[in-house]
């Protein structure tokens, strides 16, 4: 993902692990990178030590990159979900802090509307991926999703994960958890309208790939891109900031589309 200069990002976690990774992985691509753990309880009680917690959620400087832990991958749903509002809320510069004492009118510094704003998920769709996503695709905000990770040999083909060529259900890699994994993306979003953006249409023209990105976002639907190749993904993503700013990076990804810098 090309960050310039005038532009900062949010990513927003549901883990530790996955926090680090993003931040790692932009710290060559941004000025600066921080995580913040995140108590979100701490952030909406109100006072002055909520405006400090709110405050330091925020992309401070253009070129900086804020990762937030939100520690909510086996919270109850509607908590991670309410957690992630929260952290768009009080992260966006009209959300409740001390936004205003710096004299611009509740602006931080620079381009605010050059925010771009990441959801971190796991690429095994662990967690509480339907909750967090739909949270992000509340008023209106369309949503690009990602969850590839050919690093790891987890790809998305026609939809499904598949991790070392095995369909995500036909393997075991959801051995410990409670619940069966999923046979799709689109199902683990459970009701959420989706639109799936194949393969052939990821490795097409640049201008047909924005094409199927904004159509499914027009129609209100989460956009499933399949990908195999950090290449697959570098179009994805391309062709998201090039509608514009408000879409994130790379795998395992879920960004709003484009004007969810919030």
């Amino acid at each position: 993902m090309d960050m310039t200069p005038n532009r900062r990002l949010l990513a927003i976690a549901d883990d530790l692990s996955g926090a680090a990774e993003v931040a790692a992985a932009l710290h060559s691509r941004t000025t600066r990178s921080r995580v913040v753990l995140v108590r979100m309880s701490d952030a909406v009680s109100g006072g002055a030590a909520s405006s400090g917690v709110a405050s330091s959620l925020r992309p401070r400087h253009p070129g900086e990159a804020t990762v937030l832990d939100l520690d909510s991958r086996y919270r109850p749903a509607a908590e991670a979900a309410e957690a992630v509002r929260d952290a768009l809320r009080l992260s966006s510069p009209d959300g409740e802090a001390d936004g205003e004492a710096d004299g611009n009118d509740g602006e931080a510094d620079g381009n605010d509307g050059d925010t771009l704003v990441l959801k971190k998920i796991d690429s095994l769709l662990r967690g509480n991926v339907a909750a967090e996503i739909a949270a992000l695709a509340e008023d209106g905000a369309g949503v690009v999703l990602a969850p590839a990770l050919p690093i790891a040999g987890r790809v998305v083909r026609s939809g499904v994960v598949h991790i070392g060529g095995v369909a995500l259900h036909e393997g075991d890699a959801w051995r410990a958890e409670a619940l069966p994994p999923p046979a799709s993306v689109a199902q683990a979003l459970g009701g959420l309208p989706t639109a799936l953006i194949p393969l052939t249409t990821v490795r097409a023209s640049p201008p047909a790939l924005r094409a199927a990105l904004r159509a499914a976002v027009a129609a209100g639907r989460v956009a499933i891109c399949d990908a195999e190749t950090d290449a697959d993904l570098d179009a994805v993503v391309e062709a998201s900031l090039t509608e514009g700013p408000g879409c994130g990076w790379s795998a395992q990804g879920a960004w709003p589309w484009p004007s969810a810098a919030t």
